[in-house]
C-alpha cells in the first residue's frame, strides 16, 4: 500500500492512487471474509444434510455444496495469489 508519512511526505503519490489502493484493500478483505463465512455456513449445512437425508440424496447434495464452495474458493485463491498486482 502507498502511504505518505508525516516525516517525509511523498509528493509523487496522487490522492486518487491512495483512494484506489484503499478500495482495493477493502475489496480483498471483503472477499476473504465472504469466503470464510461461506465455508462455515456450508459446513453447517453439510452436517445437517448428512443427518437428515439417506444415501442417494446425500451424494447429490454434497456435489452441489462442493460446487457452490468452489465458486467462492476460486476467486479467493486468485486474490490470495495476487493476480491483479504487477
Amino acid at each position: 500500500m502507498i502511504w505518505a508519512t508525516a516525516k517525509q511526505p511523498n509528493k509523487d503519490v496522487r490522492p486518487e492512487d491512495r483512494l484506489e489502493a484503499a478500495f482495493t484493500e477493502e475489496r480483498i478483505a471483503g472477499l476473504k471474509l465472504g469466503f470464510r463465512v461461506r465455508t462455515v455456513v456450508l459446513g453447517v449445512i453439510t452436517v445437517w444434510i448428512v443427518i437428515e437425508n439417506d444415501w442417494p440424496e446425500v451424494a447429490y447434495y454434497l456435489v452441489l455444496l462442493t460446487a457452490f464452495w468452489l465458486l467462492g474458493f476460486l476467486p479467493f485463491k486468485m486474490i490470495a495469489s495476487g493476480y491483479d498486482h504487477p
